[in-house]
């Protein structure tokens, strides 16, 4: 069924990135009408039940991401629930807490840990979830992404995680990089820009913000 799900998603994606060639040019032209991402950030609990990061530091790092990509991308982040940022009830499980990141981290949604993202993310409506437009994204605070600050699955899934470390002022940007990933933007060389792989910064070139608008998770009010 993940593989499926998988699946389904680049699906989507492939199909959304295809609609959107007139915005992708407009993009590039300059046009900057404005655009929306649904999101949900929620914390994990340890094994303890004990959240792994308090909602005020998540709300930091979030406030920066708003920012970064309404003026980067013309791109406003909506809350896809009532509230921006929640932490879940259940305690999860340690794939959950402890993700994996590596080349072939894209396994791990077929186990416990992608299950238990899977279950907690947020639903795609009746259109998003038929053609994908829309779709809104899901970022799970985790106690620790093995050897990373943050990983996205790029358009396989509708989730992203970060790490609980990461809330620190230094790595302010890494929940907007993250989600620069889910939006389909591959790593920069450019220390200045958002997709810098070590310690983020905050510019978009012109060719990313287009593909960020033409993203599936990115649409119209």
């Amino acid at each position: 069924m993940t593989g499926i799900t998988q699946g389904a998603n680049v699906l989507r994606e492939a199909a959304n990135r295809l609609a959107g060639v007139t915005e992708v040019v407009a993009s590039l032209a300059g046009s900057r009408r404005r655009r929306v991402l649904r999101l949900a950030v929620l914390v994990l609990r340890d094994e303890e039940g004990a959240p792994v990061a308090t909602e005020s530091r998540v709300r930091r790092t979030l406030d920066e991401a708003a920012r970064v990509f309404r003026e980067q991308a013309g791109v406003d982040l909506l809350p896809a629930r009532e509230r921006f940022v929640a932490t879940l009830r259940e305690i999860a499980p340690g794939a959950a807490l402890d993700a994996a990141c590596s080349d072939g981290s894209w396994k791990a949604d077929f186990g416990p840990g992608g299950t238990f993202f899977r279950r907690h993310a947020v639903r795609a409506g009746l259109r998003a979830g038929l053609v994908g437009s829309g779709a809104p994204l899901t970022v799970f605070v985790v106690r620790d992404v093995v050897g990373k600050a943050g990983c996205s699955l790029g358009p396989l899934t509708d989730y992203v995680t970060i790490d609980a470390g990461a809330l620190e002022p230094r790595l302010l940007r890494v929940l907007a990089h993250e989600i620069g990933h889910a939006c389909g933007l591959p790593h920069s060389r450019d220390t200045r820009n958002l997709m810098y792989a070590r310690v983020p910064g905050e510019r978009l070139a012109p060719w990313q913000t287009a593909v960020v608008r033409s993203s599936r998770h990115v649409t119209y009010r």
